[in-house]
């Protein structure tokens, strides 16, 4: 959280696309580890380990969702620093707000899809029902 808030409060780093995609990979990751970490210290505590499927449900869109976009945010990050290195001279023509921007909506796009494409192959599978849609989501309460 504290590079993000470093990275807004000084308009000089805001405006250098590394500094961009550093603050939105530094959103990802605040997100995503609040998201998953909160349901595994939750049931850690608790002796009855089960999860709805709704819960589940929830818990591999968020999780394929994040994991998604921030891999999408690293290769944007790695093409600006490709820019950097190979056309220093055309860098600030070839990243600017634009491309930024185009790239975050990429970003987002692309771990909405990856989550899509994952859900449409699990669903596919024969032994998936309702009640028990993913293994690791849901513990045997008799055991």
């Amino acid at each position: 959280m504290l590079t993000i808030v470093t990275i807004l409060c000084s308009p000089a780093l805001l405006g250098s696309p590394m500094y961009f995609f550093l603050a939105v990979l530094s959103f990802l990751d605040a997100y995503f580890s609040s998201l998953i970490a909160s349901k595994t210290i939750a049931d850690s505590l608790c002796e009855r380990k089960t999860i709805s499927f709704e819960g589940c449900m929830l818990q591999i869109f968020a999780e394929h969702f994040l994991a998604g976009a921030e891999m999408i945010v690293l290769t944007a990050m790695a093409y600006d620093r490709y820019v950097a290195i190979c056309k220093p001279l055309h860098y600030s023509s070839i990243m600017n707000r634009s491309p930024c921007g185009i790239q975050v909506g990429v970003v987002w796009t692309g771990g909405f899809l990856h989550y899509i494409i994952q859900i449409l192959l699990l669903s596919s599978c024969p032994f998936v029902a309702p009640t028990l849609f993913i293994p690791s989501c849901v513990t045997c309460t008799h055991c």
